[in-house]
């Protein structure tokens, strides 16, 4: 039906059932044979009226509602009618952004093409305008048209909106040819169409009207759109009606399309479907449509257009991440657009509307304590990791990654994280580097990460150059890749491995990590020093690792957001800029205060280990230290024996440090 392997298999066991082969006939050669047929008066039905027309106008008709029944596509091309934006009717040629949905659907039928039921179910998020929503219909009204008793649902958010998905839906019914046409009852509604003959129905619902869609009723087909606005009632019902009625259908194929724009972030029903589908903790498979899938409808000439650095940052990123190149008459299109929302002080609509990434959508849902112009910034200029690393718990030790593709499919599935480092910097001579971890007891709730931050020069700003992310080692076994990362990143003006620093207050699982890595060996670590207030004492007291108190906590917070709106901290990993859209101040009814952290449902693991990589590194004289390291290395170039020797401590005699296994591997 979608796969050409299922469609050609369906061709040969249909062509020994008929006895004859069974013809593909060019667009050109089909509007030939309409136009044959174009004053038959259909109104008796097909049975009586094909025997008075010629043998090869009957051999036609039946060829092609089983070429039409077999071959979506070849229905969809020279059948399927719709509404341009003119306004004129013409003929569905699918768009690329319409041609990537056929491929996921013809990916999963043919994943499943032995099994006895084959389910497809996608939720797509999409620009506006992009296509979404009639290669959806077509695909519900395919299934209705050319299989008996099917039953199939649509609906959008509002009446009005599922009127016009209603339109779109009986546009392609109306303009089938007669003897392709079901017969309808006639008694059709604007809620509902029977096909008397098949046995078929197509319900129409609302999302923010009370409705009984779904109840009751086997599901063999359906589609939901604009979903992110539907009611929480409906959403509900969703869940509890129409997802088991699709599950429990006994069609051999059956389908569910679910797409929508993007309005909120956690807690809106459709960015959680969307989240768990990337998650791969869902019945659906995830598609974006980003604004630049359309490259037929969003151009502008870009004469005239002055193409800023923040757009062309996005079309570097998109081409580095994406594979997708944007054409000049494309990025001129953004930026005129992206001109138009600024200017009126709503460029989040932008980015809603029309969004480049999945991510990008998502991040108006919540007031994030960073400006979304700085968040827009920052996801355009991140670097791509050098190395991908990936924690082998069973050796004790960093292996490559062995897919090349890592990072096209974690962006789609960002559980893939789970145990990788991230190394966008090799160590440099003449600089220093510090570490924050911040430890979870590895349950696969919250996690922990290990962040690295060369410490700022003159020369540079200070910089995430790695990352490491964990929610299923402990606090203990945390400390053992943390150590290897400190040890990596040896500060070589002093001769000891990165300066560590443990969030370590009493009672929290840093320190444990703590004192494992101290038990280890581990050589420097930052000293939290603060007043000592036992009565006639005095002066101060020193722990190990970094204490988070009501004090610190809104110090720490505040410099750390403040380095990365001044530009002071840049920021690679892009799992912390997702951290960063839902990154918000909450105010406590209790205690009267004001804090900032993660919005519900989301994680704040790696802000909290960077910014307290970037805090420490401004104490005990370090960023003067990373001035006097900057002198001593002017001019200077490290022994290669001193390389050889670290590297040796780092993964052992005669070992290979998996960094330069990546670079040999993939070319890093």
């Amino acid at each position: 039906m979608y796969h050409q392997k299922i469609i050609d298999r369906s061709r040969e066991e249909l062509e020994r059932e008929i006895g004859h082969e069974l013809r593909w006939h060019s667009v050109e050669e089909v509007q030939q044979n309409l136009y044959q047929m174009r004053n038959v008066d259909w109104t008796a039905g097909v049975n009586e009226v094909m025997p008075t027309l010629s043998g090869e106008l009957q051999q036609f008709i039946t060829n092609e509602i089983f070429m039409s029944k077999i071959d979506f596509r070849y229905w969809l091309e020279r059948y399927a009618m719709v509404q341009d934006d003119a306004g004129r009717l013409v003929r569905i040629a699918p768009w690329p952004s319409q041609e990537k949905v056929l491929a996921l659907v013809s990916e999963l039928e043919e994943k499943q093409a032995l099994a006895e039921w084959i389910k497809i179910a996608v939720v797509i998020l999409k620009a506006r305008q992009i296509g979404g929503t009639v290669i959806s219909e077509a695909l519900v009204a395919h299934q209705v048209f050319f299989n008996k008793n099917t039953r199939g649902g649509i609906a959008s958010d509002h009446p009005d909106n599922s009127r016009n998905l209603w339109d779109v839906f009986m546009r392609l019914f109306e303009n089938l040819p007669g003897w392709m046409k079901p017969r309808a009852s006639g008694k059709m509604k604007a809620t509902n169409l029977h096909l008397d003959e098949m046995d078929c129905d197509v319900m129409v619902g609302a999302g923010n009207q009370k409705t009984t869609f779904g109840q009751g009723v086997t599901v063999d087909v359906g589609h939901m759109t604009e979903l992110s606005t539907w009611l929480k009632p409906n959403t509900d019902q969703l869940e509890a009606d129409l997802l088991p009625a699709f599950r429990s259908s006994k069609k051999h194929h059956s389908l569910l399309l679910y797409e929508s724009t993007a309005e909120g972030a956690s807690g809106n029903y459709f960015h959680d479907v969307f989240k768990a589908a990337r998650g791969g903790m869902s019945d659906f498979k995830p598609m974006f449509l980003g604004w630049h899938s359309a490259p037929q409808k969003y151009t502008f000439e870009p004469e005239g257009i002055i193409i800023t650095e923040d757009v062309t940052a996005l079309a570097d990123r998109l081409e580095r991440e994406e594979q997708v190149v944007l054409s000049k008459p494309q990025r001129a299109w953004y930026q005129k657009t992206l001109n138009h929302y600024k200017g009126l002080g709503q460029e989040h609509l932008m980015l809603q509307e029309y969004p480049s990434t999945p991510d990008e959508a998502f991040q108006t849902g919540h007031r994030s304590v960073f400006p979304l112009d700085v968040r827009t910034k920052v996801r355009n200029l991140a670097k791509q990791p050098l190395a991908i690393l990936e924690w082998n718990e069973g050796m004790k030790e960093f292996l490559p990654c062995m897919d090349k593709d890592f990072l096209q499919k974690a962006e789609h599935n960002p559980k893939m994280y789970n145990n990788i480092l991230l190394i966008y910097e090799k160590v440099r001579p003449g600089f220093i580097y510090t570490c924050g971890v911040d430890a979870s007891y590895g349950l696969e709730q919250d996690s922990s990460s290990v962040e690295v931050v060369r410490v700022g020069n003159r020369a540079e700003p200070a910089e995430q150059v790695a990352e490491f992310a964990t929610n299923t080692l402990d606090p203990v076994e945390l400390a053992i890749p943390a150590m290897w990362i400190g040890k990596y990143y040896e500060d070589t003006t002093r001769g000891r491995p990165a300066l560590m620093a443990p969030e370590s207050s009493p009672g929290s699982p840093g320190l444990s990590t703590l004192t494992q890595m101290i038990q280890a060996g581990y050589g420097n670590f930052y000293v939290w020093r603060r007043p000592n207030t036992t009565p006639g004492q005095g002066g101060w007291k020193a722990e190990m690792g970094w204490h988070t108190t009501n004090t610190t906590r809104p110090l720490l917070t505040d410099v750390g957001i403040n380095a990365i709106n001044r530009g002071r901290l840049k920021v690679n990993s892009l799992g912390f800029v997702r951290e960063m859209d839902t990154f918000i101040e909450v105010f406590n009814d209790v205690t009267g205060h004001k804090k900032k952290e993660h919005a519900p449902g989301n994680c704040d693991d790696r802000i909290f280990g960077a910014f307290i990589a970037f805090y420490v590194s401004h104490e005990d004289g370090t960023a003067k230290i990373a001035e006097g390291a900057l002198e001593q290395e002017a001019g200077k170039q490290r022994p290669q024996a001193e390389v050889v020797q670290f590297n040796t401590i780092l993964t052992g005699p005669g070992d290979r440090d998996p960094f330069e296994e990546w670079e040999e591997r993939y070319g890093g």
